[in-house]
């Protein structure tokens, strides 16, 4: 299996970096402001992450605030699934391990609400 990502390429300069976060001159975060969430709705910058780890969900909330992405969260699977089918978004990302279902059982059940709704397939890291 491969997976192969085509991202875009940032100048620098429209980046914005933490300051005292460098490596040899090189940025080791970057961030941006975060948008209004109307605004990161429309560029399908909304994440959804199921996470049934506490301290793993509040560090991966934080890590992604801090680059500028709003957030919904699940502590299980089912709940993940409920907000997949009432919300959009750009991104979901899964822990595998998780009570209820697991995260392929999850990315599974996204993919037949996508299908029955005729709409486009979302990205799933899990």
């Amino acid at each position: 299996m491969h997976l192969q990502v085509r991202l875009p390429v940032a100048c620098v300069d429209d980046v914005e970096t933490a300051a005292g976060m460098t490596l040899d001159g090189a940025a080791l975060l970057l961030k941006r402001p975060k948008p209004a969430r109307e605004v990161a709705k429309r560029e399908g910058s909304v994440l959804l992450l199921a996470e049934d780890h506490p301290i793993n969900r509040r560090v991966l909330l934080h890590q992604l605030g801090i680059v500028g992405f709003h957030v919904d969260t699940a502590d299980d699977s089912q709940k993940a699934l409920e907000l997949f089918e009432h919300r959009t978004y750009g991104l979901v990302l899964t822990d595998l391990n998780m009570p209820v279902m697991d995260g392929f059982e999850l990315a599974r059940a996204i993919r037949r609400s996508e299908a029955e709704a005729c709409g486009p397939p979302t990205p799933i890291i899990a």
